[in-house]
């Protein structure tokens, strides 16, 4: 049951997990550039494999132990506690599905957009990203993803001790009503769940119709997305951003701290 942080060590177990998300997030992006900078002929599932048999490879945690943010796991990081909650998820080339079961496909990894999901599980506590990266994106699309992120930041203000579940969900659909009506049919059915021994708690899903309360120090996967976008310049595509975040009595402290706007 994934319910609030008991104790030191399951909160020092939930952070590594979000850093090791961030440091492999931080590989897939190289990886990404590489790929896109050389026009490679590379697959979105050739790169997930790649990035799934990361976690098995003691030289490349050895190799970025000055990485700041691999110090940041501590001298006790025990590359043997380390697995995956999902499938790491590449997808691309117009093709894009927002939910956390989706193969990726064989097709060659490309724009308009890149959407990436990784979900490390540290010593039995789960934790999960997503990231989108847009390809020479038209101007409609940049103002599209800044708005996701404004959202994202709006939420971060209601996320805290004592709010309902329901009540979060619904201030999304007010900030995008008043500020994007137009988005407001793209939008997910539901924001993320509580997330940690189970990577998803069923029933800590955070949507119109739960309502259950967050509690101080309960840990939180907030997935925020819009599906099917037609661009006139670009043709179709989907947004999709999510972090782990931990509940305190005010504003969450965000557990994978990986870089969104560039």
């Amino acid at each position: 049951e994934p319910l609030e942080c008991k104790d030191a060590e399951e909160q020092r177990n939930r952070r590594t997990a979000a850093r090791t998300a961030g440091t492999l997030l931080s590989f897939f992006t190289e990886a990404m550039s590489k790929i896109g900078d050389e026009d490679l002929n590379v697959s979105n599932s050739k790169l997930v494999d790649k990035i799934e048999n990361k976690i098995d490879d003691a030289k490349f945690f050895k190799s970025i132990e000055t990485n700041k943010a691999m110090k940041k796991l501590g001298k006790d990081f025990d590359l043997n506690n380390l697995d995956w909650c999902y499938k790491p998820i590449v997808q691309s080339n117009g093709k894009y599905e927002l939910k956390f079961s989706v193969e990726s496909t064989n097709d060659k990894l490309s724009g308009p957009v890149i959407m990436a999901s990784l979900g490390l599980r540290y010593s039995n506590y789960c934790s999960s990203l997503s990231r989108t990266f847009l390809i020479a994106p038209s101007k409609e699309m940049e103002k599209n993803y800044e708005f996701l992120f404004s959202l994202q930041e709006h939420l971060f203000a209601t996320l805290k001790d004592g709010a309902k579940f329901s009540d979060v969900y619904g201030e999304a659909v007010q900030f995008i009503e008043q500020n994007r009506p137009e988005l407001k049919n793209h939008f997910v059915k539901n924001i993320g769940s509580l997330i940690g021994i189970d990577f998803r708690d069923t029933a800590g899903v955070i949507n119109a119709k739960n309502d259950r309360v967050f509690k101080e120090n309960s840990v939180v996967n907030l997935v925020l997305g819009f599906s099917n976008l037609e661009d006139s310049e670009k043709g179709q595509y989907a947004l999709l951003l999510s972090d782990t975040v931990r509940i305190t009595g005010s504003a969450p402290i965000i557990l994978t701290e990986s870089p969104k706007l560039k």
